[in-house]
């Protein structure tokens, strides 16, 4: 015979659990138990591996009601971005507490989970709308160089079979949101007969030689080949190849690139980094010597002043096509150690637009021999240039021109004004992708930090301010609607003050100053 509470158990199971189910879908997320501790969640415990996945309401006690969440991933159908994101909301019966478990922070990720939650998102409708979105940006291309859109390997559309500049290849855009061409390789001529070789596999292994292009090459042989490690000239910000430095005017630009180049040639600090010594070169094509001086003098310490005669400096350059490449080779065979070439700006070595050629191509062209050179020759050419005035929600779509230039490069540098002070954003083949909040004094940048934690630190510094003006305990959401910031925003500080014993935590979820 099945006890009166049992049913009753059973009852309140079933209803939870029809409760739970339109949160977790609305969430696309899977339904999970989260582990708690002493009645609370224990988040510093909480990874993938912690989680305990449930299926129906059988699965649960009634004492689990209560650690029922959601798990969200695969944020790249809904923003942009790479990172392996993993987002769990602990449902809470209507009171949800969202908490990345996994990946490197991501702001925009948490701020969409509380849009979802507070109806302002649907997230089949966000998918659609960026699918479309990625379909307008690949039929635009096809426009311009012909081709066909289909499924590329990781099923994502790409744009196949496009002429671009006379080279068959493909157009892909990634999850991050950066464009991309591969070129696919020619056939051989049926003239050209091929020498026998050894079989790849009897071969020795050879070391690859100065990044010079090696032409088709087998995967077995690849795999053998022994490259030199990237050079990294500003480390975290500027490999070799070719990187974009992009910003508003009068922003800094020039300060950053003169502080590159003064690191680089003394063998010491830009951007809070040791730099990799060597020569460098600055083309600063919008100076006169006298304002060169000017600036020189401003960066450089008064006191102990650093050997700065590894430093070059050119106030005039011909274009891209006419000698600018023969003039940085002049230079690179006349030093011994070359490192780091800075040309300011762009717009003054670009060749001008040929006749009826497209934007995209002009672009690519401009900026495309640059960054071969800089390639053959292993070394830093860091390009300056101007951003939009209209927004963006990548900063990459903020960069000046079409995706030709950022296609090109092998590196991004967005230097921002915001509310919240200077921002540095960098994404790259060869670096991390970050985000860092800056100063500038004397005409020196300096990190202050990543973005986000900077950002942070002042949110923390107005919850502060809020528990200590408060006469009694507060919620998360009173505390949000105080300091005008979002409540998952301030649940994720306020654990971090708990465990900095900034805070303490009340009851059920309620915190107020320690001691008071």
């Amino acid at each position: 015979m099945i006890a009166a509470k049992d049913i009753d158990h059973e009852q309140q199971l079933r209803a939870a659990w029809m409760k739970f189910r339109p949160f977790c879908e609305k969430l696309v997320g899977d339904p999970v138990l989260v582990p708690f501790q002493h009645g609370e969640p224990d988040w510093d415990g909480t990874d993938r591996d912690t989680l305990t996945k449930v299926s129906s309401w059988a699965d649960l006690t009634v004492s689990d009601i209560d650690r029922l969440a959601a798990l969200t991933d695969g944020f790249g159908r809904w923003i942009q971005t790479s990172d392996d994101i993993s987002i769990v909301t602990l449902w809470r019966d209507g009171t949800p507490e969202v908490v990345q478990i996994e990946g490197r922070t991501n702001v925009a990720a948490l701020d969409l989970i509380q849009d979802v939650i507070a109806g302002n998102v649907v997230l089949d409708e966000a998918e659609a709308l960026k699918r479309e979105r990625l379909r307008e940006r690949l039929e635009t291309l096809r426009a311009q160089f012909g081709g066909e859109i289909r499924a590329g390997h990781d099923g994502r559309p790409c744009l196949f079979g496009a002429d671009f500049g006379g080279r068959l290849g493909q157009f892909w855009i990634s999850p991050g949101g950066s464009e991309h061409f591969f070129s696919a390789h020619p056939e051989p001529d049926d003239d050209d007969e091929p020498d026998e070789e050894e079989p790849a596999s009897a071969a020795p292994a050879r070391a690859a030689n100065d990044n010079a292009p090696l032409g088709a090459i087998d995967a077995e042989t690849l795999l053998g080949l022994d490259f030199p490690p990237v050079e990294y000239v500003v480390p975290g910000y500027v490999t070799e190849g070719l990187t974009i430095l992009a910003g508003r005017p009068k922003l800094g630009k020039s300060w950053m690139a003169l502080g590159m180049c003064v690191g680089v040639a003394s063998g010491g600090q830009t951007l809070d980094v040791d730099c990799e010594p060597g020569d460098a070169l600055y083309l600063a094509l919008e100076d006169n010597r006298r304002r060169l001086q000017d600036r020189l003098k401003v960066v450089l310490p008064r006191h102990q002043r650093p050997d700065v005669r590894r430093l070059q400096l050119l106030t005039e350059a011909p274009k891209v096509n006419a000698g600018l490449l023969q003039r940085l080779d002049q230079w690179r065979t006349s030093v011994a150690a070359p490192k780091l070439v800075v040309v300011d700006t762009l717009s003054m070595v670009r060749p001008p637009k040929r006749a009826n050629q497209d934007s995209y191509a002009a672009d690519y062209d401009a900026i495309s021999p640059l960054q071969k050179w800089a390639g053959e020759h292993r070394l830093a050419v860091v390009v300056v240039h101007h951003v939009r005035k209209a927004e963006a929600d990548d900063p990459l779509e903020s960069v000046s021109g079409t995706n030709g230039l950022t296609g090109a490069a092998d590196t991004i540098l967005v230097l921002n004004r915001t509310t919240d002070g200077p921002k540095l954003y960098g994404r790259g083949r060869d670096i991390e992708e970050f985000e860092k909040a800056l100063r500038l004094q004397d005409g020196r940048w300096s990190v202050l930090g990543d973005a986000d934690d900077v950002k942070r630190s002042e949110q923390r510094k107005q919850i502060l301010g809020v528990l200590q003006e408060a006469t009694g305990a507060m919620t998360p959401a009173e505390i949000a609607k105080e300091t005008g910031t979002l409540v998952g925003s301030v649940n994720y500080l306020l654990r971090a003050m708990v465990k900095a014993g900034e805070a303490e935590k009340i009851g059920y979820g309620a915190y107020k100053m320690p001691g008071r």
